[in-house]
């Protein structure tokens, strides 16, 4: 199996993403210091703590967008058994639907009702990669990798939940690059969450940082419980399950 094709780690000494950085730590560190969000809490019941109504999309990245080519493009599937290739015509063969899901930022706004025109259930594609053995059973994280160089991590129990889709369709077309062409959309988690221009996801069993967790954001990233940034008496990496989505419940049992 060819490597996965990358562009060249993101570049951290741009303008644009030292801005993105500055504005995200500074959230982090009002958080440590133990500052109040300047965000009233919305009465509005879709929108989580914290955060406010966007009525746009906006457009938040490290400013480096590489160019990826849907019609040649494949996503890379992997784990300890080994890695398959799935490009956009097998995607669609296994069934096509539509996306209406709310978007949250952990830089405090969401935008709702945003429409995935094209659309595949996440746990459709597991379904298909399990037939061809490569998802195990006991994987417990999700490891995402964009074409830039760009990695997240999330929990296996929030990717499994019905709402979670991957997506390459925006508005009835090609979602535009600044929105990231192809990605993971799971509502009820932070938008960093969903890496852009979707190139790889690994089924892992063990926990490991990607970029944002490496500069102290939280492991999972519940919008409704405000899992903005890491809390060091809380070992996630060690737990079997972690309950909770928007019931008021959060807990996990140690391993």
């Amino acid at each position: 199996m060819a490597p996965v094709q990358t562009d060249p780690a993101i570049d951290l000494s741009s303008s644009k993403a030292q801005n993105e950085i500055r504005k995200k730590q500074r959230l982090l560190q009002n958080h440590l210091d133990g500052k109040p969000s300047s965000r009233k809490h919305s009465t509005e019941d879709r929108i989580p703590p914290g955060n406010h109504h966007s009525r746009s999309f906006q457009v938040l990245d490290l400013g480096h967008r590489p160019a990826l080519d849907l019609a040649s493009w494949s996503l890379t599937c992997a784990s300890g058994a080994g890695e398959v290739a799935v490009g956009v015509r097998e995607l669609e063969q296994l069934g096509v639907v539509q996306l209406e899901a709310d978007f949250h930022c952990v830089t405090t706004w969401s935008a709702l009702s945003v429409k995935w025109t094209k659309a595949l259930p996440f746990s459709t594609l597991v379904q298909h990669l399990t037939a061809r053995g490569i998802v195990p059973s006991d994987w417990q994280w999700l490891v995402q990798t964009g074409r830039d160089g760009y990695v997240t991590v999330a929990p296996r129990e929030d990717l499994e939940r019905e709402e979670v889709h991957l997506v390459w369709e925006l508005d009835g077309a090609p979602i535009p690059p600044e929105h990231g062409i192809v990605r993971i959309i799971i509502p009820h988690l932070y938008g960093w969450k969903s890496a852009k221009f979707l190139q790889r996801i690994e089924f892992a069993r063990e926990y490991r940082d990607g970029f944002w967790e490496k500069l102290g954001y939280h492991e999972r990233g519940n919008v409704w419980f405000e899992e903005r940034f890491k809390d060091p008496n809380e070992d996630i990496t060690k737990r079997k399950r972690w309950g909770g989505a928007r019931d008021g419940t959060h807990e996990f049992e140690e391993s």
